[in-house]
């Protein structure tokens, strides 16, 4: 039987997610199943996942088959790639969570969290792998993020009152002094290591060990989207497990592709409420310093933010 659950969150982006399940067909299908969890999209959507499903012989499963354990033991899902329809949009951590207890169910020993907006494209799962079973403190580990424009996206340290709210509010401020006392072109410092043990990495491509994501309790599902893999990497540090980061291998990233539907005050409104659960429950943060970091994220989002594009596109 296979080791890893692949788990890719859908959420009205068909197109995008079949995508990214036939690159891990191509690159990875000795080495993992593909979980596909369709977070309640709409019925053309749907439509367009399960005919993907039937062409590639794929098990479509609905949210209540979950409950059926004595069907879940079955031999028919050893090593098949299956579809899970939720009934609604759950959103990203109880997404999530529902294909990660579904691979718990099923027997796999490894969980790979991948967004529908990566690309492979070459085999790097083993290695990963590797590198999990080889130290017993490691519960995650994630590779080099690569954006369109061939940018590292990560890996990240704990953020604090420097990072979250005087950068924000005195951005174009720091970064002058920034440009001024540091040469033009610095690598990112992970890049000189073989293996780092970093707060948290990028969550749009983790593979982590099922056991200790149990153990932590899983993703918190308090929040809709954003602030998850602080969260997890909270949860996790605290009884015992570290997180790693291996630049020698990647995959790309189109950020963002897969949540281009939602508006952008849309999204500052969803991931202001992610961060302040986050700062609030796992970082004990009192009301003055949560109310200063919304206040130093509005200045940033739509003060310097609109300011820095309009530069940008006028120097084109």
């Amino acid at each position: 039987m296979k080791e890893i659950a692949t788990i890719i969150l859908n959420w009205n982006n068909a197109d995008l997610t079949i995508r990214a399940s036939r690159k891990f067909l191509e690159f990875e299908q000795d080495k993992t199943s593909i979980i596909i969890v369709d977070n309640g999209s709409f019925k053309k959507e749907k439509e367009k996942l399960k005919e993907y499903a039937i062409n590639e012989k794929f098990i479509i499963i609905e949210e209540d088959d979950i409950e059926n354990s004595k069907m879940l033991s079955s031999n028919l899902f050893e090593d098949n790639n299956i579809i899970l329809f939720l009934r609604k949009n759950l959103g990203y951590a109880a997404g999530n969570n529902r294909g990660i207890k579904l691979a718990l169910l099923l027997g796999y020993r490894y969980i790979l969290i991948s967004n529908n907006d990566v690309i492979l494209d070459k085999p790097i799962l083993e290695k990963l792998r590797d590198i999990l079973e080889s130290n017993i403190s490691i519960a995650i580990i994630g590779p080099k993020i690569v954006s369109k424009s061939k940018i590292s996206q990560g890996p990240f340290g704990k953020p604090g009152l420097v990072d979250s709210i005087l950068m924000p509010l005195f951005y174009p401020i720091i970064l002058l002094i920034k440009k001024m006392i540091k040469p033009k072109y610095k690598k990112n410092k992970y890049e000189y290591c073989n293996i780092s043990f970093v707060y948290r990495i990028m969550g749009c491509f983790m593979l982590m060990k099922v056991e200790a994501i149990a153990k932590a309790g899983y993703f918190d599902e308090h929040t809709f989207l954003y602030g998850e893999e602080e969260i997890l990497s909270e949860k996790l540090l605290k009884i015992g497990y570290r997180i790693a980061y291996y630049p020698e291998l990647y995959v790309f990233h189109f950020h963002e592709e897969s949540t281009r539907r939602i508006s952008r005050n849309r999204k500052f409104v969803i991931q202001m409420k992610s961060e302040i659960y986050y700062f609030k429950y796992y970082r004990k943060w009192n009301i003055i310093f949560i109310i200063l970091f919304v206040f130093a994220q509005m200045t940033m989002s739509y003060l310097w933010a609109p300011i820095l594009d309009k530069m940008k596109n006028f120097k084109r």
